[in-house]
């Protein structure tokens, strides 16, 4: 939409003037009604109309000055401000961020729409946190961010860098650092500070502000002496109760580990696939996009380097093909790439094959220069420590483009990244500024990416082995979250230098940490475990699988089948031993334990049998998960045999209900969806088919089991609809004859149960398509675990199987918060309580169960404090299925709701989310 152009600003007069002017515009309607002219007034009649006119007339002024000093002016002074912003957002941030251009933003566009939606209404959700490592694109998702607010929503962001110790949160907070930021932007258009905090008040009032605040793991206020980061909460806490649209970016390090909002962990919202970041560098290198050999290096570099989870890499890569300095990726790993990448655009910096041997020499030696600042600045010091020498290597490091100086007159790198890698170079050359720093700040997460490119530079074992002591100290006094971070940051040093001597050790002390940390901490620290070798290794990653949180299990699950399931490293990956049948060795005396412990209970009366979350019953579930996925994706024969049989046991005793809720049974049909997302390829299951066929009474099982068959359907040439169709019509003649009595003496239903049929449907649905189209219908209609979906805005799936899939959550944690038999009795019904199918409004979910409903789950509430198969729904799925929920999707699965209820009842379960 085309921007009027105001010209020159105006200025806001003095609250007074306006009243002045409203006053006197009054009295001079009394008088002119009073006075004779231009004639006498005969009668009250004539006198009263008169002072009306002119009542209205000056009513009229009075609005148009009110219009003036309030709204106009300030509008037009506040204008220019939003059209810098949309003309260069950039330009908005004290230090120039690396991307350069706001139009230079490369992915992440859903999550920018996803921001800025809950930062204003009718979401407002409250300050939001986005926690990222060193290189993944922060302050470039705030300047995407910044672009889009400005130009779309036409809102001032005011972005802050919370690096600078002026802005130090525990002294002031975010309202007062906006507010100070905002009188720096507006301060050539006012008069007095007065107009400055007059204009503040005026944006906030109307919503036009939007703070944006980098770095908080760099604040002045995060620090070793307050582990619990407790300034940091309480700033955030006032944020909130003043409504102020924050957002905030830190490393994990920096996440204060109570955050009643928990964070957007930049690791779950990857940048673009492959072939787009390709094309995304070679338009910045200027090549055009059928340039094979360069989108084929570029394409090695970012698969080898893993450089999609670091946006920073990309550029980079683009000015070395640019100077035809890109070379193919060398082994050894992502870091050996990343470390490769850096000496090719330091040597660009020198001037390797451009400059003559005396320049090229000088240029080094300022390098070098650079080096030791670096080093010598991993903690923050103050500009009086700036020497001659330092001052010398500030200005060399200006000259390259490296850094600057900041507004306290302190260098500043260009990037995290780029310090870090300067001081590797001078940490591998034998300079130990590093352990002063890292013992003074253990959590700086730029002294941990320094030493990891340190090891990766020197692959020195002695080096490595004392980074390695020195972050596994248990010397002071830190908190869970430290604990495994430092752990985790000794893992990647490991993994960088080829080091393995203390694996175990690191791996012992990640199970050690986990019970305590939270949740973004865990799942950092397990992208580093599925690295380490040693037996201890495989069984930290067990012990992850038995965690708490569901998504942690699910994740850890999935690695160990990865682990278990190859003979080699990935090639460029340096994944050590035990792998395949090795790494199922260490497991297989648990999988047995387990199972030999579970035998005895199918000779128990059944009145006794166990719940199925007793310590008995918990491990086979996990192991339930795993066995149909080793068994198919191991290439070691006798192996495969051994899980097989393994597998049979484990079906023996879901056959003979040692326990008699229907968890296990759920969780055999999840390892057969597992195995079927994992091998998609394979024939279908036959497993699944005579557990689908014969046997599977629960609804959440029986769907599990049609999603792991339409899955291999849609790539087995000879099935199709009519095939699943089939098996489908053989369950619900099942149902209907076997009629299993309630234990109020009246009988089940029977048939499919409504959300089984849905599930279905949309399975028939892909599978109709032609063959060649089939596996891309299916991937839209069959999801993921439904902890995935829920845990952010669903992508990739059809709006109605994700509505779907809120329905199904929301019914199975009604399920996880009843007792023994009423978990019992819900395994085996076939219909939907009153809340979910017969209510209109779905007021149950707050008031409590409908009279007429036999299930008695409402109020919905929250699982605490217990293992359980409880998945948390998060925000940004409620507000997604609050804008994209259908009263018409839900008539499929024979709910009654009508639109407005839907709105309302994803509007309160967002309200009670945890993230």
């Amino acid at each position: 939409m085309p921007r009027m152009n105001y010209g020159r600003l105006a200025t806001r007069g003095p609250r007074w003037l306006a009243g002045l002017g409203v006053a006197l515009l009054l009295a001079a309607a009394v008088a002119l009604a009073a006075i004779r002219l231009p004639a006498p007034i005969s009668g009250v009649s004539e006198t009263f109309d008169n002072l009306v006119r002119n009542l209205i007339t000056a009513s009229v002024l009075g609005a148009l000055a009110y219009l003036w000093f309030y709204f106009w002016t300030s509008a037009r002074t506040t204008r220019h401000l939003l059209q810098e912003a949309q003309r260069a957002p950039e330009r908005l941030f004290p230090h120039p961020p690396e991307a350069g251009f706001a139009d230079l933003v490369f992915g992440r566009e859903q999550l920018v729409k996803e921001i800025a939606a809950g930062l204003r209404p009718p979401f407002a959700i409250g300050p939001q946190i986005v926690v990222g490592d060193t290189g993944a694109g922060k302050t470039t998702l705030l300047l995407a961010l910044s672009a889009h607010l400005a130009r779309e929503a036409d809102v001032l962001p005011i972005v802050l860098s919370l690096r600078d110790r002026s802005n130090d949160i525990g002294e002031v907070g975010f309202t007062e650092l906006a507010q100070r930021r905002f009188r720096e932007l507006i301060d050539p258009h006012i008069r007095t500070e007065a107009e400055a905090d007059k204009l503040w008040r005026w944006m906030r009032s109307r919503g036009r502000v939007v703070v944006l605040a980098d770095d908080l793991d760099r604040s002045p206020t995060v620090g070793s002496d307050d582990p619990y980061k407790t300034h940091v909460l309480q700033a955030i806490g006032i944020a909130r109760r003043r409504n102020l649209p924050l957002v905030l970016t830190t490393r994990s390090a920096g996440l204060p580990p109570d955050l009643e909002e928990p964070p957007i962990d930049l690791a779950q919202w990857p940048l673009e696939s492959p072939r787009k970041a390709a094309s995304y560098v070679l338009r910045r290198a200027g090549r055009p996009q059928g340039d094979a050999e360069g989108r084929r290096l570029v394409e090695e570099n970012l698969r080898f380097g893993d450089l999609l989870e670091n946006a920073f890499y990309l550029d980079p890569l683009a000015r070395l093909l640019r100077a035809g300095a890109l070379r193919p990726p060398p082994p050894g790993g992502k870091h050996q790439v990343r470390a490769a990448l850096l000496d090719a655009e330091r040597g660009r910096l020198r001037g390797d094959g451009v400059a003559d041997q005396a320049e090229c020499e000088r240029r080094e030696r300022a390098l070098q220069r650079v080096e030791i600042l670096a080093a010598a600045w991993l903690l923050p010091r103050s500009k009086a420590d700036l020497d001659p020498a330092a001052m010398e290597a500030v200005r060399d490091g200006e000259r390259f483009g490296l850094l600057s100086l900041d507004e306290q007159g302190e260098p500043q790198f260009r990037h995290e990244a780029l310090h870090a890698y300067f001081a590797s170079r001078a940490i591998a050359a034998g300079d130990d500024s590093w352990v002063e720093a890292l013992r003074a700040a253990s959590n700086v997460t730029r002294v941990h990416l320094a030493l990891v490119l340190a090891a990766a530079h020197g692959h020195d074992a002695g080096f490595c082995r004392r980074i390695c002591r020195e972050l596994l100290d248990d010397s002071t006094a830190i908190t869970a979250d430290q604990r495994l971070h430092r752990a985790t940051a000794a893992a990647e040093v490991a993994q960088a230098g080829a080091f393995a001597e203390c694996d175990g050790e690191i791996a012992a002390r990640c199970m050690e940490s986990r019970p305590e940390a939270g949740l973004v901490v865990k799942r950092v620290a397990l992208d580093q475990v599925e690295w380490l070798a040693g037996d201890t290794a495989v069984q930290a990653l067990w012990a992850y699988a038995e965690d708490d949180d569901y998504e942690v299990r699910w994740r850890a699950v999935k690695k160990l089948v990865e682990r278990c399931s190859r003979t080699a490293a990935h090639e460029g990956e340096p994944l050590r031993p035990p792998l395949g049948a090795d790494a199922y060795q260490v497991l297989d005396p648990r999988i047995e334990a387990a199972l030999a412990a579970a035998r005895p209970l199918l000779d128990q009366p059944e009145a006794e049998r166990p719940d199925d979350w007793a310590p008995a019953i918990a491990p086979l579930k996990q192991i339930a998960w795993m066995l149909p996925a080793l068994r198919t994706s191991t290439g070691d024969a006798a192996l495969r045999a051994r899980i097989e049989a393994r597998l049979r046991d484990l079906l023996e005793l879901e056959r003979g209900r040692v326990t008699l809720q229907r968890g296990l049974e759920a969780s055999v049909a999840q390892g057969f969806k597992v195995d079927a997302k994992l091998n998609p390829e394979q024939p279908p299951d036959p497993h699944a088919i005579e557990m689908l066929r014969d046997r599977a009474v629960f609804w959440y099982s029986q769907l599990n089991l049609v999603h792991a068959l339409a899955i291999r359907m849609a790539h087995d040439p000879g099935s199709g609809p009519e095939t699943l169709t089939r098996l489908v019509a053989q369950v619900e003649r099942r149902e209907a004859e076997a009629k299993r009595p309630r234990p109020d003496g009246s009988a089940n239903d029977g048939g499919l149960h409504p959300l089984l049929r849905a599930a279905a449907d949309l399975c028939v649905e892909g599978l109709s398509a032609p063959a060649p189209d089939r596996p891309r219908r299916i991937r839209r209609r069959v999801w993921d675990d439904e902890s995935v979906v829920v845990s952010g805005r669903p992508v990739g799936i059809a709006p109605r199987a994700a509505q779907l899939v809120g329905e199904i959550t929301v019914l199975l944690n009604l399920n996880e918060t009843g007792g023994f038999r009423q978990r019992q009795e819900f395994g085996e019904e076939t219909a939907m309580p009153y809340c979910l199918q017969g209510s209109h409004d779905r007021k149950e979910f707050i008031g409590g169960c409908h009279e007429s409903c036999r299930f008695h789950l409402c109020p919905f509430q929250p699982a605490h404090d217990r293992l359980s198969a409880h998945r948390e729904i998060s925000r940004a799925f409620c507000r997604d299925q609050r804008v994209h929920s259908r009263r018409a999707f839900a008539r499929g699965w024979q709910s009654r709701v009508s639109r407005r209820a839907l709105t309302e009842f994803w509007r309160r379960l967002e309200a009670q989310a945890r993230f």
